[in-house]
Formats: C-alpha cells, sequence, structure tokens
C-alpha cells in the first residue's frame, strides 16, 4: 500500500507541478522573455552614414589681361557663388551637380551688358569640366594658365 501512495504522489508531481517548479518556470520565462526585451530595446537599428554630396570639379581659366567675375546660380536657389578670377589664372571649385544659371562678367572698368553673358547649363556628378575666359582684347589670347 505505501507503494502505491508514493505512486500516486509521483504521478500527482507530474500533473500538478510543486510551487519550486512552477516559481523556476516562471523565473526562467521571465528572464528570456526579460532578455528579449532588453536586447530588442537596447539595440538601436545601424544607420549608413549620410551620403556625401554629389560634386563635380569646375576649372576656369581667364586666358585674357582683364579680371572676370564668374557667378554660379543653381536652379534650387541655395548656394549662390561669386568668384574674383584675375588676369592669366584659374581657379577650381567643387560645386553640386544639377542644373546652374551663369553670369560672367568682364571687369574692365567700362560698363555696360555688352561685358556681361549669361549661361544655363548642368553639372553632373563626378565629371570634371574646364572652362575659358577670354576676350578679343587680350593681347595674347592663345596662352592657358
Amino acid at each position: 500500500m505505501a507503494g502505491r501512495l508514493v505512486k500516486a504522489v509521483v504521478v500527482s508531481r507530474r500533473k500538478y507541478p510543486t510551487s519550486a517548479g512552477l516559481l523556476r518556470r516562471f523565473l526562467i520565462r521571465t528572464c528570456l522573455l526579460g532578455g528579449l526585451l532588453a536586447s530588442a530595446a537596447c539595440s538601436a537599428p545601424v544607420s549608413p552614414p549620410p551620403p556625401r554630396p554629389a560634386v563635380a570639379r569646375l576649372t576656369v581659366a581667364n586666358v585674357s589681361d582683364y579680371p572676370w567675375r564668374l557667378s554660379l546660380h543653381p536652379a534650387t536657389g541655395e548656394g549662390d557663388r561669386t568668384e574674383r578670377l584675375e588676369p592669366r589664372s584659374s581657379h577650381s571649385l567643387e560645386v553640386a551637380s544639377g542644373d546652374y544659371e551663369i553670369e560672367q562678367t568682364l571687369l574692365d572698368g567700362r560698363s555696360g551688358p555688352e561685358l556681361t553673358r549669361h549661361l544655363s547649363f548642368h553639372l553632373e556628378a563626378g565629371q570634371s569640366y574646364r572652362w575659358q575666359l577670354t576676350t578679343l582684347l587680350s593681347d595674347n589670347p592663345g596662352e592657358t594658365p
């Protein structure tokens, strides 16, 4: 008879765990769930670095005996740039790719609309451009700086 009671108690333990077993299961599940939540909350998503602005390289060579003013106006309306080029000099610029309105003005001390020229063009990212400023008034128009 004693064997039967023990067997009944063992069967009983399989169906109904003790409070220590329940506590152990509760703690294991809580730790697993807490670990999952903590790892999700603490790990920030990795974002790629911000992209570098796409630029084009523009080299402007003044092959004349006069200074020039060059103004770059992007079609976006942001980042206007004005450069002065001394006689027989060149200047390299890195500008964002896109459409531009260019104003080039000969600075010889005179004034008038014939001394200013307006151009529109597109600069492509990763490309290099060379632009020469010259005038028939130069003594040696063939020399490039």
